[in-house]
C-alpha cells in the first residue's frame, strides 16, 4: 500500500525493498530515487544552512522518507535511498550536523 496524495507527492517507483517489520512480517518499501516534488519545492528555504549540496541532498532524502515511507526509522530510510552506495552517509550526516 502506498500512502501518498498523487497531487502532492510523486515518487518514482522501481520495485519493492523488503525489510523486517513488527512481529516478523516483511514490509515492502519502495526505493527513494529522488526527493518528492513537495520536498523540492519547500526545502530550498533551508539551503543556506548546509555547507554543501551533498548535505542538502541528505536532508531532502530524509524528508522524503518521512513523507512516503510507512517505516520512518533512519535505518529504513537509509536502506530505501538508492542514490548512495554507502549506506552510512545519511547516518553520518545526522551525527556530524551542528
Amino acid at each position: 500500500m502506498i500512502k501518498a496524495a498523487i497531487s502532492e507527492v510523486n515518487v518514482i517507483l522501481l520495485g519493492p525493498i523488503t525489510s523486517s517489520g513488527r512481529k516478523g512480517k516483511r514490509l515492502m518499501e519502495f526505493p527513494i530515487v529522488a526527493p518528492t516534488p513537495i520536498v523540492t519545492a519547500h526545502a530550498d528555504i533551508f539551503r543556506d544552512l548546509f555547507e554543501n549540496r551533498r548535505q542538502f541532498r541528505h536532508f531532502q532524502h530524509y524528508l522524503t522518507g518521512l513523507i512516503v515511507l510507512d517505516n520512518k526509522s533512519l535505518a529504513n530510510i537509509t536502506r530505501c535511498v538508492l542514490e548512495s552506495a554507502d549506506k552510512t552517509n545519511l547516518s553520518r550526516f545526522f551525527s556530524e550536523a551542528p
